[in-house]
């Protein structure tokens, strides 16, 4: 496999140096064991034991003095290329690397709607993804600059999974309640596949991702495309059918963020939490700081925690606008709320 950055070439070097040490011992010992077998193999009425070399001082030292070097040498090497992995690179580009069963989502700090809100693009899970012949146009895609070094900032919104892209021939844990971090250069353009590398429940085979390494006019170009989709389904509103909108909330997001309802008419939410152990729930703002519910409530309301369902009404009347709902408990899980 080639090398597709900076840090790859130099685990494929270490790579390279320890096969190559591997191969002389498995030459050198297999070659003896060769030799023995057939120089001293039993010869019929010759019950006489070959010459001993126990106690040869010399050997001995020998076969402790050369293995101690290699492991030695193996350890230096070793140490400085791990070294020069885990070492921050200046200028990077943040991304944020969030897994979840079972999917993966990645979020550019630097680009951004007018609103602030960072570009985010989140693979859709479910059994479909983890069915042999899904086509690799529905699995999210990590757009990296060419020769842009990257700054990975990963974290899990449930169990343990695993960030792998083989052809950067390394690979880090995504660990619940604990961040992981490492910087790379991609340095070959092209596009690849990634994986999670640890088994993380059912669909684990479907936690695919499609890696592409543009050059900067392409990647430019590529942001472009990203942010306008993304623009899109932020404007993108849900709306009722028969007087009922459906909100699912699901690794630590709702799956819309825009709602529209009528003034003259009473409409219902069904809400359904599908983060196990995690509290939710939906609150609806007279503006985006969140300081007037509509319920005029103090609190959190109607919060349920795991997989589980409530129901919200939102009477009529309400004057023609634009709210703000959001979750009470993650601050980052809000949206716009839409009166006509």
């Amino acid at each position: 496999m080639q090398p597709a950055s900076n840090h790859a070439s130099q685990t494929r070097t270490l790579y390279d140096i320890t096969f190559v040490f591997a191969a002389v011992i498995f030459v050198i010992v297999g070659g003896l064991i060769v030799v023995s077998a057939i120089k001293f193999r039993s010869k019929p009425g010759d019950d006489t034991l070959p010459k001993q070399i126990h106690g040869n001082t010399k050997l001995e030292i020998v076969w402790i003095a050369v293995p101690t070097v290699i492991v030695l040498v193996l350890f230096v090497l070793s140490a400085l290329t791990l070294g020069k992995i885990d070492t921050a690179e200046a200028n990077s580009m943040t991304i944020n690397v969030t897994g979840f069963q079972w999917e993966w989502k990645f979020t550019y700090p630097s680009y951004t709607l007018a609103d602030g809100t960072a570009l985010a693009i989140t693979g859709v899970s479910g059994p479909l993804d983890a069915q042999p012949g899904v086509p690799a146009s529905q699995w999210p895609t990590l757009g990296l600059e060419l020769n842009q070094p990257v700054h990975f900032h990963l974290e899990s919104d449930d169990v343990i999974h695993s960030f792998f892209i083989p052809v950067f021939l390394f690979k880090r844990d995504v660990i619940p309640g604990h961040p992981n971090d490492f910087w790379l250069t991609p340095d070959r353009a092209g596009s690849f596949v990634g994986k999670c590398a640890e088994l993380c429940g059912l669909y684990h085979s479907g936690m695919l991702f499609n890696v592409r390494v543009m050059p900067k006019a392409e990647f430019d170009q590529w942001i472009q495309q990203q942010l306008a989709a993304f623009q899109k389904a932020q404007n993108a509103c849900k709306t009722p059918q028969n007087g009922v909108i459906q909100v699912v909330a699901k690794s630590i997001q709702f799956n819309t963020k825009c709602m529209q309802v009528p003034s003259n008419a009473v409409t219902k939410i069904d809400f359904s939490n599908e983060d196990p152990g995690t509290p939710h729930n939906i609150e609806v703002y007279t503006n985006s700081s969140a300081t007037t519910r509509l319920t005029g409530a103090t609190g959190p309301t109607n919060t349920i925690v795991g997989v589980s369902q409530t129901t919200y009404t939102i009477p009529s009347g309400l004057q023609p606008g634009t709210y703000y709902f959001k979750c009470d408990v993650h601050p980052g899980m809000n949206g716009k709320f839409v009166v006509k």
